[in-house]
């Protein structure tokens, strides 16, 4: 069974699998300007989730992402 979870760099929302619960209440704590921590074992996709949230068309437009990884 090929594993269906690109693993690297965020690829676009049609390869993102999941998660569509967190995404929706990560955008909305960012539109409510409410302070976030993403907190879980390495390589589970948090960087992913932040990338899903911010490739959004709509998203785009009004806010601006900067990611440091600081790990």
């Amino acid at each position: 069974m090929l594993n269906p979870f690109v693993v690297g760099d965020y690829l676009s929302q049609e390869y993102f699998c999941g998660r569509s619960n967190e995404a929706k209440v990560l955008e909305e704590c960012i539109r409510e300007g409410k302070n976030v921590v993403l907190h879980s074992a390495r390589r589970l996709g948090k960087n992913h989730l932040i990338e899903h949230v911010f490739h959004k068309a709509s998203f785009k437009e009004e806010f601006g992402c900067l990611c440091v990884d600081a790990g």
